[in-house]
C-alpha cells in the first residue's frame, strides 16, 4: 500500500477518534459555561436555573437546544440590573416556553405560558414573541413542566446564588 493512503488512513482514524472523543455534541453543551442558581418555590420544590447575566448570554439564551439536551426540571433566569419593559421571542428555539417576569424582589408579575417555539433564525420573521412586562428578571421553562405550572402570579421565589 502506498505511503500517501496510510497517512490518509491514519489521518482518517485520527479525526474519527478527535469526534468520538468529543464531548460537546450536547446542544445544550454551551451552558456549562453559565453560573448557575437556586429557585425554591413556595412548596419548597427546588430547581436549578442558568443565570444569563452578560448581554451575549441573554441573547442567546436558550436557543439552539434541542428538546432532548435541556432538562424539564431546569430553567434560564434572566437578569438584569434594573427593572424595564421587556419582551421576549424564541429564534431557533427548539421547546415551547413558559416565561415569567419577576419584580427585583422575585416576586412573580405575569406569566406568558406556551411561548411557541420557532426553530427558523430570527430574520426570517413570524418568530412568536412574548407580551411586554416591566420586570427585572425573566425565568424560561419548558412549558408544561411540574415546576412550571406551579408558579403563578403573587407569588414570591428565593432566588440564591445569583
Amino acid at each position: 500500500m502506498p505511503i500517501k493512503h496510510i497517512k490518509l488512513i491514519q489521518f482518517i482514524i485520527y479525526s474519527l477518534c478527535l469526534t468520538a472523543c468529543d464531548n460537546s455534541s450536547s446542544s445544550a453543551a454551551h451552558l456549562d459555561k453559565y453560573s448557575v442558581a437556586t429557585v425554591t418555590l413556595p412548596s419548597e420544590k427546588i430547581f436549578r436555573v442558568y443565570l444569563a447575566k452578560t448581554n451575549e448570554e441573554r441573547r442567546l439564551g436558550l436557543s439552539r437546544i434541542k428538546n432532548e439536551d435541556f432538562d424539564k426540571n431546569s430553567g434560564m433566569l434572566f437578569v438584569y440590573q434594573q427593572s424595564r419593559e421587556l419582551q421576549f421571542w424564541m429564534p431557533e428555539t427548539h421547546f415551547d416556553l413558559d416565561v415569567f417576569f419577576l419584580d427585583k424582589n422575585h416576586l412573580l408579575l405575569d406569566v406568558h405560558r406556551a411561548l411557541k417555539h420557532h426553530s427558523g433564525k430570527a430574520n426570517g420573521g413570524g418568530v412568536p414573541r412574548s407580551k411586554k412586562v416591566k420586570a427585572q428578571y425573566v425565568l424560561e421553562a419548558k412549558a408544561g413542566s411540574a415546576f412550571a405550572n406551579e408558579l403563578q402570579p403573587g407569588m414570591r421565589l428565593i432566588i440564591k446564588n445569583i
